[in-house]
């Protein structure tokens, strides 16, 4: 365990230098959390790894497939563990969440409903491996004030995915031609959720797609 908590502080410390190096900042106010990203992150791996041991999260009698395989030609897609689950095919995502108000678990779950990025890990994974995925699963995880994790199912059915590539096929297109500069973005007509604004809402707004404007509040990865 000591090795695992280890390797995750060293992870953790890369990717947070990287996103420095890239032009992220830490407000005063963020100083604090910063700092304690170490810990939090030994504490949460000791707290999976217990659960896993006392509940068997994954489940034995599962295959593992592949682990953050990564699909270049496929939409560059990423998914975090590709399972056989005694069924077929199937797409594991951790989703980390630092606190969860129990009111809004409910409405956390539904979020994944449908979810794009879950639809194109399984719509790859069924290119790479010409097999049909049926369904993917979030590992919920929250790590204060109560450690909790939970696997839940959704299933993918054939139809919701022809229609998720004709979709993607159509953004595909749009994002290379904006990339080739035949073409420019267009502004959302809706600008937030229940969670606030829209994450590029200040490049809209603010920058008005300046890309030099831009890199004061967003990082080209």
């Amino acid at each position: 365990m000591e090795t695992c908590q280890a390797i995750g502080v060293t992870v953790a410390g890369k990717l947070y230098a990287d996103a420095l190096a890239h032009g992220a900042r830490v407000g005063e106010w963020d100083q604090a959390q910063a700092a304690a990203i170490p810990r939090r992150v030994a504490r949460a791996i000791t707290a999976y790894i217990a659960e896993d041991a006392a509940e068997r999260l994954i489940p034995a009698s599962w295959s593992l497939l592949a682990v953050e395989h990564a699909f270049p030609d496929y939409g560059y897609a990423r998914p975090d563990l590709v399972v056989h689950d005694g069924l077929g095919p199937a797409i594991v995502d951790l989703k980390t969440r630092l606190t969860l108000d129990p009111r809004w678990r409910e409405r956390e779950l539904m979020r994944y409903r449908h979810s794009w990025q879950l639809l194109h890990y399984a719509w790859a994974w069924g290119q790479y491996a010409q097999c049909r995925v049926g369904r993917y699963y979030i590992c919920l995880v929250v790590l204060e004030p109560r450690f909790s994790v939970e696997l839940m199912p959704y299933p993918i059915t054939s139809e919701a995915l022809a229609v998720w590539e004709q979709s993607a096929q159509r953004v595909w297109a749009q994002m290379a031609a904006e990339d080739q500069g035949a073409a420019r973005p267009w502004m959302a007509a809706k600008h937030a959720d229940e969670f606030g604004n829209c994450e590029f809402y200040d490049a809209c707004f603010t920058h008005q797609w300046d890309e030099a404007r831009m890199a004061v509040d967003y990082m080209r990865r």
